[in-house]
């Protein structure tokens, strides 16, 4: 199919949609009935979903996701069957389709959120995500779809009832539908409701176990800032994430490119020190007035924005030209948290994080459990952190061990802290993590390091 007619089709199913709804042909159509034509489309665009080879582009999955999700734009052919099978979530009976739709009270949702799954089945790898629905494909093209909608008020849920057994199942503590294809290796589905009636559903050619895991690896995710772009040759290097926040990228002659961002009230004061060869000049970013301190003979430039709808105050510092501060600034946006490159993915529950520290290519963070007990992770890219290593650890006598084939040393204290050092990618980096830790605790939180997920 062309992309000319996915984009016809999307039309004619958006008007089908919307004459149900508001146009003169609901009186023509017998109560509650869908048209013929709206059935036949919605049933090929759900079969065409079970045969990816040939829909394979994100504007098919868009049509998809436009059927499942239609806005309550359709009129429903209500079975008394009807019940409510989750807290807020009903779920209807027409001829041809499970429908589910939101009668429960809503609730505030957090507008910062996203929500994944951290576990997918080995093969398969992302090809298309967006603000609430993420695909994935195996090398046989079948493809693993995860959806959810927070849009209670509006937001229908439509599954085939041809061919399918309905089982309910657990997903952790919640109450969900399983849905399995009579055909053996057919597309099964599994919807739930998780906590402020946000509904899930999650389509693949997976067995009844494997969607639950993936299901129960559902997380919600924050959304933070992160630069949409950055010139060639910048990598992320790191990003403290609580306000102010800071994110770090570098290029491979340590140049370092490094936003911060700053709540935008009385008590904040930047101060910009001019240095020799800065040219300073009133610009503007996406249209919003803006602060730029151009340094025109090869050093750092100063770029100054505000966000007067969030008050938050955005300062950008780097070696760059004037339009690459632009662009730059420009795409900044909110996306979900990621491990960050020599960040750790995982601490032992219990913990919290404390506090961060540091500067240029080297910093520490610190996680706390009841006040008393702290697991210290540090890395640096200089023999500042290495000399600071020698001289704390000097009377101590270390063990050689391996890290999933990588070296490293480990040292107890007379406290009964371990200390834990091993070598970082680049040449001269080290990484530092000590703690009242036992050794798997210690080795599962240094090889989840850099751990990232898109």
């Amino acid at each position: 199919m062309t992309d000319q007619a996915l984009d016809n089709l999307a039309r004619r199913v958006m008007r089908d949609a919307a004459r149900l709804e508001y146009g003169s042909l609901i009186e023509e159509l017998p109560e509650h009935d869908f048209s013929p034509e709206f059935e036949r489309k919605m049933k090929k665009l759900l079969r065409q979903g079970r045969h990816p080879v040939g829909y394979r582009t994100l504007r098919a999955a868009a049509c998809l996701l436009l059927v499942l999700f239609l806005s309550g734009c359709a009129v429903l052919a209500i079975s008394p069957e009807a019940r409510e099978t989750f807290v807020g979530w009903v779920r209807e009976i027409s001829e041809s389709w499970f429908i589910y739709h939101f009668t429960g009270k809503n609730q505030p949702i957090a507008e910062d959120v996203v929500y994944r799954p951290t576990w997918i089945p080995e093969g398969y790898v992302l090809t298309t995500k967006d603000t609430n629905y993420y695909v994935y494909e195996n090398d046989k093209n079948e493809l693993l779809s995860f959806f959810y909608s927070t849009d209670l008020d509006s937001s229908t849920l439509y599954l085939e009832t041809e061919a399918v057994d309905v089982y309910s199942v657990s997903v952790g503590d919640y109450t969900a539908d399983l849905y399995l294809d009579r055909q053996e290796g057919d597309t099964n589905n599994l919807v739930w409701e998780g906590d402020m009636g946000v509904i899930f559903w999650i389509s693949a050619p997976l067995t009844s176990e494997e969607l639950i895991e993936v299901a129960e690896s559902v997380e919600a995710v924050n959304l933070v800032y992160s630069l949409g772009w950055v010139p060639e040759g910048y990598e992320w290097f790191d990003s403290h994430c609580d306000i102010p926040e800071i994110i770090k990228y570098r290029n491979q002659d340590g140049d370092m490119l490094l936003l911060s961002i700053n709540k935008g009230n009385e008590s904040i004061k930047l101060q910009v020190q001019p240095t020799e060869g800065d040219l300073y000049k009133q610009i503007s970013v996406s249209g919003v007035p803006a602060d730029l301190y151009l340094n025109t003979i090869g050093g750092n430039s100063i770029l100054i924005w505000m966000d007067e709808e969030d008050g938050l105050v955005f300062v950008l510092n780097g070696p760059l030209t004037e339009e690459e501060l632009i662009q730059v600034a420009e795409h900044v946006k909110k996306s979900a948290i990621r491990t960050a490159p020599h960040r750790p993915g995982w601490i032992p529950e219990g913990y919290v994080y404390h506090g961060y520290g540091g500067g240029g290519a080297s910093f520490e963070i610190r996680y706390d459990r009841d006040g008393s007990e702290s697991i210290w992770f540090r890395y640096g890219e200089n023999s500042e952190l290495q000399e600071e290593l020698r001289e704390e650890l000097k009377d101590l006598t270390p063990e050689s061990i391996q890290m999933n084939g990588q070296p490293a040393l480990l040292y107890t204290d007379v406290d009964s802290n371990q200390h834990l050092i091993w070598s970082g990618t680049k040449l001269g980096s080290d990484y530092w993590l000590s703690g009242p830790l036992d050794i798997e605790e210690l080795i599962q939180i240094a090889m989840s390091v850099g751990k990232t997920q898109e």
